[in-house]
C-alpha cells in the first residue's frame, strides 16, 4: 500500500478525531500568525473532503443564520463606498460560509466530539499562557522593568491582551466546570486564572465574577454551603485585585476617576513640557473640538465611538443599506480628524460590534447578526450547557466594546465555537 492510500485510509477510519484535533489547534494557534490556524482549517475541511460519502446536509437554522450574514457582505459590495476594502473584508470573512457550511454536511459531529475539541483546546490554551510568561520573563530579565508581565506587554499590542484574555477565561471555565479534575487540570486551572488576571482586562474581569456566580448558582453540585463561600470568595477576589493589585487599581481608578469628572490629569501620557489631560464621559459626548493633549479613556471612548456611529448614519443616509463590509474605516478617520483627536490615537473601527455591522451592512446585516446573538443565548439555555453560556455571554460582551468581527483572530475565535455549541446535541432533521 503506498503512503497515500494509507494515509486516506487513516483519515477515513479516524475522521472525527482527525477534526476535532484540527478545529482545536485552529483556536490554539489563533493568538499566533494568522497561517498557522489557517492551516489547521484547511486540513479540517480536507479530512471531510477524504470522507465526502458520510456527509449529508443537516437542517439547522443557527447555522444558515451565519451563511446569510455572509451572504449581506457580498451584497454590500453593490453599494459600498470603498469597492478594495470591501473585497478584503469578503475574503476575511468568508469563513461565515465555509465552516457553518461543512458543520451543516457532519452529521456525526455529537456532544461527544464537542466536549474533545474544548478540552484539546484548553490544554493547548494553558502552554500558550506559559509561553507568553516565558517570553515575559526573559525581557524583564533583558529589561529589568516588571510591566512586561501586565496587559499588552504580556502578549504584545497586536495581538491584544483584551482578545486574549477572552480566549484564556472561556478555557480557564472548562477546567471550572469539571466535576472530577486531575492533576493536569488543576494546574491548567491556575495558570490560565494566573493569566487572566496578569492580562488585566476591566471586562473580563468583570464577565468572570458574573460567570463564576451562575456558575456556582445554577451548574455546580457542591454543597450550598460551599458555593456561598466560593462566591463569596470571588467577590472578596474581585475586590482584593481592584484594591492592591497596582495594574488592576490604576485601569479601575483611572475608569472611576475620569468618568464624570472633567480634565482630570494623566500621569502615564504626560510629558515634561505638556499636561494631559484625561477626557469624561460627558466631555467624549458633546465636546467640539479637542487638542493634542487630550486623552480618552477606555469608558469614554466606547461612548465617543457611539456618537461617531449616530453621526455617520445621519450624515451618510446608511440607515437602510450600511457602508459596504470594511468600507467604515475612511469615514471614521475622517471622523477623527474632523474632532482633531490626541495624536496618540489610531482606532479605525468603532469598538461596538453591533455599531459596526449596522454602519457597514445596514439593517439587513445587523437582524442576522442580532439573530445569531439571539440563538447563541437561546441554544445555551435550552441545553443547560454551562460553557455555551459562558460562551454566548462573554462574546455578547465583548461586542459591546470591541468591533470582534473586524479582526480575524476574532472571527476564528467566534464562529468555530459558534459551530460546535450550536451543532452539538441540536435536533437535526436529516436531508439526503
Amino acid at each position: 500500500m503506498s503512503v497515500t492510500s494509507y494515509s486516506i485510509a487513516y483519515v477515513q477510519k479516524n475522521m472525527q478525531l482527525l477534526c476535532a484535533v484540527f478545529l482545536a489547534t485552529a483556536l490554539a494557534l489563533n493568538p499566533f500568525q494568522f497561517w498557522l490556524s489557517n492551516i489547521a482549517l484547511l486540513l479540517f475541511v480536507l479530512t471531510l473532503f477524504i470522507n465526502f460519502k458520510e456527509l449529508k446536509f443537516n437542517y439547522n437554522l443557527s447555522l444558515l443564520l451565519p451563511i446569510g450574514f455572509f451572504a449581506t457582505m457580498v451584497i454590500s459590495m453593490f453599494w459600498t463606498t470603498n469597492i478594495g476594502a470591501t473585497l478584503k473584508g469578503i475574503q476575511k470573512g468568508s469563513v461565515f460560509l465555509v465552516l457553518p457550511l461543512l458543520f451543516l454536511f457532519a452529521g456525526f459531529f455529537d456532544n461527544n466530539m464537542k466536549k474533545n475539541i474544548i478540552r484539546f483546546y484548553a490544554s493547548g490554551m494553558s502552554f500558550y499562557a506559559i509561553y507568553c510568561f516565558i517570553c515575559a520573563f526573559l525581557k524583564f530579565l533583558e529589561t529589568g522593568n516588571k510591566n512586561v508581565f501586565l496587559f499588552h506587554n504580556l502578549v504584545s499590542l497586536d495581538v491584544n491582551a483584551i482578545y486574549i484574555a477572552t480566549f484564556a477565561s472561556f478555557c480557564m471555565f472548562y477546567f471550572v466546570q469539571l466535576q472530577q479534575k486531575k492533576a493536569f487540570d488543576f494546574i491548567a486551572l491556575y495558570i490560565l486564572f494566573f493569566f487572566v488576571l496578569l492580562l488585566s482586562s476591566k471586562t473580563m474581569l468583570f464577565v468572570d465574577c458574573c460567570l463564576i456566580v451562575w456558575y456556582y448558582l445554577q451548574h455546580s453540585k457542591t454543597l450550598r454551603s460551599v458555593k456561598l463561600a466560593t462566591i463569596a470568595m470571588a467577590l472578596t477576589f474581585v475586590f482584593v485585585s481592584i484594591v492592591y493589585v497596582k495594574n488592576i487599581q490604576i485601569r479601575f481608578l483611572q475608569e472611576y476617576q475620569t468618568a464624570f469628572v472633567d480634565n482630570t490629569i494623566n500621569q502615564k501620557h504626560a510629558t515634561l513640557t505638556d499636561k494631559v489631560v484625561n477626557i469624561s464621559l460627558q466631555q467624549a459626548w458633546r465636546k467640539e473640538k479637542f487638542i493634542d493633549t487630550d486623552f480618552i479613556p477606555g469608558t469614554a471612548l466606547r461612548v465617543f465611538h457611539i456618537r461617531l456611529f449616530k453621526e455617520i448614519v445621519q450624515e451618510q443616509k446608511i440607515l437602510f443599506f450600511g457602508l459596504g463590509q470594511d468600507a467604515s474605516e475612511n469615514v471614521i478617520k475622517q471622523k477623527y480628524h474632523q474632532y482633531q483627536l490626541f495624536k496618540g490615537f489610531s482606532y479605525f473601527n468603532l469598538h461596538n460590534q453591533f455599531a459596526q455591522v449596522y454602519t457597514e451592512l445596514g439593517i439587513v446585516g445587523f437582524i442576522f447578526f442580532i439573530t445569531m446573538i439571539f440563538m447563541n443565548f437561546k441554544n445555551a439555555y435550552r441545553n443547560s450547557d454551562f460553557l455555551h453560556t459562558v460562551f454566548a455571554f462573554s462574546t455578547f460582551v465583548l461586542f459591546l466594546t470591541e468591533s470582534v468581527l473586524c479582526r480575524q483572530r476574532g472571527i476564528v475565535f467566534f464562529i468555530i465555537l459558534y459551530c460546535i455549541f450550536n451543532m452539538a446535541n441540536q435536533s437535526k432533521t436529516s436531508i439526503k
